[in-house]
């Protein structure tokens, strides 16, 4: 079982649809994690419209996931909401696609803080060391960066969140990202075949930052 983040930035594109298309082929083995999109957008307005803190800003953010996520499952009904990991398998189970809305099991757990810090990026990765999973994949509207990057370039270019580095060793396992625009790589991932990977098992042991593979 893999864990893939749908960027919300898909949310106007045209990729959208054909995505939904490729993940439903494997559904029974595929958890989604749904960016926050547009809907995140209107919470990062709101905040600096109010002025209220981060805390409150984190958990109406974990609500705009939802949001995104309930527009997954409504354009394709092989996209089923789940709210936690027996929920998760229950889906799974259904030969269906898991759509994980977090805000149950995130706001109850007191090692995820609450911030701008902590995006779907990492909320991805944590859910995957839960599930034991095989990897993660994060699916991404940004041009991604020149082989030579590292995570921490990437972190500074804002195409991952400040805590991914954390997240990423305490997972133990392969971290690929993809751009929106080349859908077929996730089958070469899952193959075992290829994919750009930007965290490996080996690398979080030695403890230092790989490059894209």
């Amino acid at each position: 079982m893999w864990v893939l983040k749908l960027g919300g930035s898909l949310y106007g594109s045209k990729q959208l649809a054909e995505w939904l298309r490729r993940l439903a082929r494997h559904a029974g083995s595929l958890v989604v994690v749904p960016g926050g999109g547009p809907f995140a957008d209107q919470v990062r307005l709101a905040q600096r419209r109010w002025h209220f803190d981060d805390r409150h800003a984190h958990a109406m953010a974990l609500r705009a996931m939802e949001q995104f996520g309930n527009l997954l499952c409504a354009i394709d009904p092989r996209f089923m909401p789940a709210d936690g990991n027996a929920g998760i398998h229950e889906v799974l189970a259904r030969d269906r696609v898991p759509v994980w809305f977090p805000v149950r099991q995130i706001l109850a757990e007191s090692t995820v803080d609450a911030g701008w810090h902590v995006t779907s990026d990492s909320l991805a990765l944590w859910l995957a060391a839960e599930l034991v999973a095989d990897g993660v994949v994060l699916v991404k509207s940004a041009v991604l960066p020149p082989a030579s990057a590292t995570i921490g370039s990437m972190q500074g270019d804002g195409v991952l969140d400040e805590s991914f580095e954390q997240y990423a060793v305490r997972l133990d396992r392969p971290i690929h990202v993809i751009n929106r625009d080349y859908p077929g790589e996730l089958e070469a991932i899952l193959d075992g075949r290829a994919g750009r990977c930007v965290w490996s098992p080996r690398s979080a042991q030695n403890r230092h930052m790989p490059q894209f593979q």
